[in-house]
């Protein structure tokens, strides 16, 4: 694939949402302290768990760069560099779908827990066995993220407002940039919207949390 700008600050980009990730982390435990109510502990540790992984993530680009090992093959997910290497991108999709999946045990509470486990257990081969680690790792983290996202939005319908509003814009900007990341395959330019688009939606979810703690 041609060489543009954009492949050269996706490790910037990756950093920031692994911060922004751990702000609403921190965030999500501080409202969890003065209203005792578990689910925002549970938040806290999914938001954690998904900064480890953006963390992975962007120390792999970032070795993948300066080391010179190659360039990834954004269609694919695959590149030629050593095993380890290797481990840290399976060990990055593991945290993000980890992180997902404790959010949506949440959201959908304990009756639906036996489906939802089955979709981890699913994601999880499907990613681990598959050729393209990639692909299987986008397609359900998108299907995960949409189903994070159709939970806020019927709860926005019903109770309309700026809290309800950001934090279902949020994860459904980060649901959206799951399809360009898949799409990347057409257009290097989907590689840049697919960063733009999760840094947007981890910035509303920010923004939801600090309303949430001035309340």
């Amino acid at each position: 694939m041609a060489e543009a700008w954009y492949y050269n600050v996706d490790v910037i980009f990756t950093f920031v949402a692994m911060l922004i990730a751990l702000a609403v982390s921190i965030y999500s435990l501080k409202v969890y302290s003065f209203s005792g109510k578990k689910k925002y502990y549970y938040f806290g540790f999914g938001f954690l768990i998904m900064a480890l992984g953006y963390f992975i993530r962007g120390l792999f680009d970032y070795l993948i760069k300066s080391k010179d090992y190659g360039r990834i093959d954004c269609l694919t997910g695959l590149v030629v560099v050593p095993s380890a290497l290797q481990t840290l991108l399976l060990i990055y999709a593991g945290c993000i779908l980890v992180g997902l999946i404790t959010i949506i045990t949440v959201i959908y509470e304990e009756k639906k827990i036996p489906i939802i486990l089955l979709l981890f257990l699913l994601a999880g081969t499907a990613v681990f066995i598959s050729s393209s680690v990639y692909i299987a790792f986008h397609l359900f983290a998108f299907i995960f993220l949409l189903l994070i996202t159709l939970y806020f939005a019927k709860n926005f319908l019903e109770k309309p407002g700026l809290l309800s509003g950001t934090v279902g814009a949020g994860f459904g900007l980060i649901m959206l940039s799951q399809v360009f990341f898949l799409l990347i395959g057409t257009s290097g330019l989907f590689y840049l919207l697919g960063h733009v688009f999760r840094l947007l939606g981890f910035i509303f979810l920010l923004v939801n949390y600090v309303l949430v703690l001035k309340k």
